[in-house]
């Protein structure tokens, strides 16, 4: 998916039902006391998908970026087939965690694959 420069990928407070990947250009991940930049080989939007809440963060494009869009099923599907990869996501996203606890919402339990978000639908 192609996003222009500036314009608003995710909105903290939504549903989750997908992860992005950084492709080509750059996003900027706001939270309540720092703003955090990701570019090309990153990704975001795994905590709400992993623990099944509402979207952490307000993420923006700040440069044309393009995106690849996995959503929480194709997620679960990936993780099965290759474990790793899974265990690489939720390192990431414990960390993540972990860095800003004022932006979780509730009580964030041990991220399971094993039961994706309720629907399976790709954010536009």
């Amino acid at each position: 998916q192609s996003i222009p420069r500036g314009a608003m990928i995710v909105r903290k407070g939504d549903p989750a039902h997908s992860m992005y990947f950084i492709a080509e250009g750059e996003v900027e991940v706001e939270l309540a006391h720092e703003n955090v930049k990701l570019g090309e080989g990153q990704f975001f939007g795994e905590i709400a998908v992993l623990h099944k809440t509402l979207r952490t963060a307000d993420v923006r494009a700040t440069a044309p970026t393009k995106l690849l869009i996995l959503d929480a099923y194709d997620l679960q599907t990936l993780t099965k087939r290759n474990p790793e990869i899974g265990e690489a996501i939720r390192e990431v996203a414990q960390s993540r965690s972990e860095l800003a606890p004022a932006e979780r919402h509730g009580d964030m339990i041990e991220a399971e694959l094993e039961e994706p978000a309720s629907e399976n639908v790709n954010e536009t």
